[in-house]
């Protein structure tokens, strides 16, 4: 619906075309945006959330759009060229990002009144990380990121009584204390072989006011792992996050297809035996 072409690769998606990459302000005013009071995306919703509730006490999960603000701005823009506006096109930047974040609050809005009473978790996100510090600084993040974020995630809790979860890879650990001053409550997915990303340090200094969701390393432990590599992974994570209750158990990221089946059943056995109240790990 944004215009953003993309080629099936096995596993996943890659973009392959940025719709807005060679784009003027001019041209940002009369782009085919989509419409967020179309109705035909809402019809249908209140029902979907209102069946499941009925029959389980699991948590339901609102996920609205792909992607997050950030995300969606180089989606739209390419990636170099969008950082390099935020260094050298700030008002092209700002305006960009302004139609964006008006987008997403009016698709929250109408989606959060179909099915807000419903469910328990509004899931968001935006990679703000790479494998060995922030894909970009903390001061551009509160220029232009962090207050288009706070606007977004207090319209969702005006409406709902949802936590907010927010998904960001890498090492994003400088912009953790802002996350939960925008409203987030649960931070997702704690990758720990990043920089920065120890989840010890990270209930310390947080775990009283976000709950943790992720943790389990992907990268290492469960693709090439042992059995008992795995086990002692889980374990650890479990010690370290689960004190005090706000830790939420799963992968540091999706579980990835070189991963060996037995090494799955590990984590899930080894978190449902130790991942109960007194913690056994």
């Amino acid at each position: 619906m944004w215009g953003i072409k993309c080629a099936k690769n096995p596993y996943y998606y890659d973009m392959v075309d940025h719709p807005l990459k060679d784009a003027t302000i001019e041209d940002l005013e009369s782009y085919p945006w989509p419409d967020p009071n179309d109705q035909a995306r809402y019809d249908g919703l209140r029902e979907d959330a209102k069946n499941p509730r009925k029959g389980t006490d699991h948590a339901i999960v609102a996920d609205a759009i792909f992607g997050g603000l950030f995300k969606c701005a180089w989606w739209l823009r390419g990636f170099e060229k969008f950082n390099v506006d935020m260094y050298k096109r700030s008002d092209f930047t700002e305006l960009l990002l302004e139609k964006i974040s008006k987008l997403y609050v009016g698709f929250y809005s109408r989606y959060s009144d179909a099915v807000g009473d419903y469910i328990q978790m509004v899931e968001l996100g935006d990679d703000l990380g790479a494998q060995t510090g922030p894909i970009i600084s903390p001061a551009m993040f509160r220029k232009y990121l962090k207050p288009r974020y706070k606007k977004l995630y207090d319209m969702i809790h005006s409406k709902t009584r949802a936590k907010i979860f927010h998904h960001t890879c890498g090492s994003v650990y400088p912009f953790i204390k802002d996350l939960i001053e925008v409203g987030v409550d649960v931070l997702n997915p704690i990758q720990p072989l990043v920089a920065m990303m120890d989840i010890g340090r990270i209930k310390l200094g947080f775990g009283d006011t976000l709950s943790l969701h992720g943790g389990i390393d992907i990268q290492r432990a469960l693709p090439y792992g042992t059995r008992e590599d795995v086990i002692a992974e889980v374990k650890r994570v479990i010690r370290l996050a689960a004190p005090n209750g706000g830790y939420i158990i799963a992968g540091a990221h999706n579980i990835q297809a070189d991963t060996p089946a037995e090494n799955i059943y590990a984590m899930f056995e080894t978190a449902k035996t130790c991942g109960v109240y007194p913690i056994k790990a």
